[in-house]
C-alpha cells in the first residue's frame, strides 16, 4: 500500500468534511436487538445491529445518508470498532458527520462534539499505476469499552461529474454476519419511476407517495447469514442484491460518455510519421490493425490518472502521446483514433474485468465499468483489442483476444455485446525433456527441456522475460531441477527464441550430471538404485509433459 500523500491541513478538509445534525428530510429508524440464537456466528468481534441506507433526489445530483449502530461483544472487536473511517472524493462529495454516540448500559453518550477528522490519502493501487485521489477521514473514538453499542450517521451530497442525470444503487439483501435490520429507502421524483432488478432475491420494496415523490422502501429483519464460497463464477449470484437505477437502457449510459469518445484526427508529428510508415509497409487492414494495437501497446506505458472527471473522460490522444502515459480510456481512445487514420473502423468499448460475464444480469450504470478496449471492424469480422496489454504477439489471425463476459461500445447498437471466448484446441504450454545417457560408467548423463508457449501463455512470457533478467530466470529453473536431481548442473545459457508474429516462445535448457550412476547413500534403499548401467548411448527418450512443471518460476496456463 502506498501512500501519495499524509495529513491534509484542516482548513482544507473542512470545505468537504463537516460536522452536523441530519437533515429534516431523513427518517429515525428504532434500533433492533440482537438474535440471541446467531450469537455463535458473529465474526471480530462485532455485532451488527441496523445498517440503514436513505436517498433522496437533488437537482445536482443527490444525497446519501448511512447509520450504522453495532455492538462491540469482546476484546478483539475493539480493533475493529473503536474507528470510522469516511472515504470520499472531494471533487464530488460533501460529507457530513451527522451523529456519533456510544450506548453503554442504556446511557447515550454523544461523542461528536469530540470528534477530530485525521484526512490523508491512500492510492491502494499505486503499485500498479492507478491514481484514483479519494480522501480518507479517520475518526478515532475515546474511551471505548466492551459491551458498547457505536452509533453513527454520516451524509453525502453527491454531485456527478458525468450522467449527472443517471442515478444507481446496488445493496446486499444478505450478509455473511448475522445483522438486526438491513433498511434501504429511495426518494425519488414519481413522475421518473425507478428500474428495479433483484439479483438472487424475492425480496421486493413498498412503495408510498410523498408529494410529488415516490418512497421506495426494502427492509431485512434479521436475515439469515450466507456463506459465500470462495471462486464462484461471476455469474453465478453468491448472495442475494437488488439493483435500482434511473434508467433501463444501456443507451442511456452510451448518451452519457459518447461525446468524450469521438477519434482525434491530430497528432503529434513524430506519431504520425509512425501512423503513416505502417500504412505504407502494411496494406491489409489486418495488419495495420496489429501493428497500430503494438505501437500503442509498447510505446505508452500505462498510469491511470482516475481523479475526478478523469475517472470517465479520457485525455485528449495528443496529449497521451506527448506523456507517453495513458490508462486504459486514454489508450483506447488513442488506438481507436490510430486505427481510423489508417482506414480501420474501430470504436471504443466499456467493459469490467472482474464482472464482465454478469453485466447483462444487472441494471444499466456507468459504475458497472472498470476497463475500456476497442472493437475494430473489418469487413464483416470483429476484433477485440486491449490497449493495455503488454508486448502482445501474433497476428490478425491468432492473436488472443481479450474475453471480459460483455462490452458495449460507445457507438455501437446501445445494447452489451457478447465477447467470443475461444475454446482451447490444445495446450498452449509444452515441456519436453530429452534425456542423454552416458555410454559408460561414471560419464554424463546430459538434460536438454524444450518449454514451447503459444498464445496467451507466449505474451505472458515475453512480459516475464521483459521484467526479468535471463539468469534469474535459468536460476529459477536449475533450482526446480536440483530438487529432482541433486548434483545437476547448468550446461549452457539459456536459449530463447521468440516468433511474435507466430506468438511462440521457446526456451532450451541444458544441464548435466557429472556421475553416473549418481553416489548412492548407505541409508539408501538398494530397491531405488538402477540394476546396471547402460551399456551404450539409447535414442533421446522424449518424456510427456510434467504436470508438477506447471509450478515453475515465470510459467503460467495448462500444461
Amino acid at each position: 500500500m502506498a501512500v501519495l500523500a499524509g495529513l491534509i491541513l484542516p482548513a482544507d478538509a473542512d470545505e468537504v468534511v463537516r460536522k452536523g445534525p441530519e437533515a429534516a428530510w431523513i427518517r429515525s429508524v428504532d434500533v433492533p436487538a440482537a438474535d440471541p440464537a446467531r450469537a455463535d456466528q458473529i465474526k471480530n468481534g462485532i455485532s451488527w445491529l441496523l445498517a440503514d441506507e436513505q436517498i433522496i433526489h437533488r437537482d445536482y445530483g443527490y444525497d446519501d445518508y448511512s447509520r450504522t449502530v453495532y455492538r462491540i461483544v469482546d476484546r478483539p472487536g475493539l480493533e475493529r470498532g473503536a474507528s470510522i473511517d469516511l472515504q470520499f472524493d472531494p471533487s464530488k462529495h460533501k460529507v457530513t458527520l451527522n451523529h456519533l454516540r456510544i450506548i453503554r448500559d442504556g446511557v447515550v453518550l454523544d461523542r461528536l462534539d469530540d470528534v477530530k477528522f485525521d484526512i490523508f490519502r491512500q492510492e491502494k493501487e499505486a503499485e500498479k499505476g492507478v491514481y484514483d485521489g479519494w480522501l480518507t477521514a479517520h475518526v478515532n473514538i475515546d474511551e471505548v469499552r466492551v459491551g458498547d453499542i457505536v452509533d453513527y450517521g454520516e451524509t453525502y451530497e453527491i454531485t456527478p461529474h458525468v450522467g449527472k442525470g443517471l442515478f444507481f444503487y446496488s445493496f446486499s439483501t444478505e450478509w455473511e454476519d448475522p445483522v438486526g435490520l438491513i433498511r434501504t429507502s429511495i426518494t425519488w421524483p414519481a413522475s421518473q419511476p425507478l428500474a428495479i432488478k433483484p439479483r438472487g432475491t424475492e425480496i421486493k420494496p413498498t412503495i408510498s407517495a410523498s408529494g410529488t415523490d415516490s418512497v421506495y422502501l426494502w427492509e431485512i429483519a434479521n436475515p439469515k447469514p450466507v456463506k459465500v464460497e470462495e471462486n464462484v463464477p461471476t455469474e453465478f449470484p453468491a448472495w442475494g442484491s437488488i439493483d435500482i437505477s434511473s434508467t433501463a437502457s444501456w443507451q442511456s449510459v452510451i448518451d452519457a460518455v459518447q461525446p468524450y469518445y469521438k477519434p482525434a484526427i491530430a497528432f503529434p508529428p513524430a506519431f504520425a510519421a509512425k501512423l503513416d510508415e505502417i500504412a505504407a509497409r502494411h496494406p491489409l487492414p489486418e495488419d495495420r490493425m496489429i501493428q497500430a494495437m503494438r505501437l500503442v501497446q509498447d510505446e505508452i506505458r500505462y498510469v491511470s490518472l482516475s481523479m475526478g472527471s478523469g475517472s470517465y473522460i479520457p485525455r485528449d490522444p495528443a496529449t497521451v502521446v506527448q506523456s507517453g502515459f495513458g490508462d486504459c480510456k486514454d489508450k483506447a481512445l488513442l488506438l481507436t483514433s490510430a486505427l481510423a487514420r489508417l482506414g480501420v473502423s474501430a470504436q471504443v468499448a466499456l467493459a469490467d474485468l472482474d464482472h464482465g460475464r454478469a453485466l447483462d444480469q444487472h441494471l444499466p450504470a456507468l459504475r458497472n465499468f472498470d476497463h475500456a478496449i476497442v472493437k475494430a471492424t473489418i469487413g464483416t469480422k470483429a476484433y477485440w483489442l486491449d490497449a493495455t496489454n503488454y508486448l502482445q504477439g501474433g497476428d490478425a489471425s491468432n492473436f488472443p483476444q481479450p474475453d471480459y463476459g460483455f462490452a458495449l461500445p460507445v457507438f455501437g447498437s446501445g445494447e452489451l455485446e457478447k465477447m467470443p471466448s475461444p475454446e482451447p484446441k490444445s495446450p498452449t504450454i509444452k515441456v519436453a525433456e530429452e534425456f542423454f545417457f552416458p555410454d559408460k560408467p561414471g560419464g554424463q548423463l546430459t538434460l536438454s527441456v524444450l518449454s514451447t508457449h503459444e498464445g496467451a501463455d507466449a505474451d505472458y512470457m515475453r512480459s516475464k522475460l521483459a521484467s526479468r533478467s535471463v539468469s534469474e530466470l535459468s536460476d529459477a529453473y536449475l533450482q526446480y531441477y536440483s530438487k529432482r536431481y541433486p548434483g545437476i548442473e547448468s550446461a549452457a545459457k539459456l536459449e530463447i527464441f521468440d516468433n511474435r508474429d507466430g506468438d511462440i516462445i521457446n526456451i532450451r535448457e541444458s544441464y548435466r550430471l557429472k556421475r553416473w550412476p549418481p553416489t548412492i547413500s548407505p541409508r539408501t534403499s538398494r530397491s531405488k538404485r538402477p540394476t546396471s548401467a547402460p551399456t551404450c548411448r539409447p535414442r533421446p527418450r522424449w518424456i510427456a509433459p510434467d504436470p508438477s512443471r506447471l509450478g515453475r518460476p515465470f510459467t503460467a496456463g495448462t500444461a
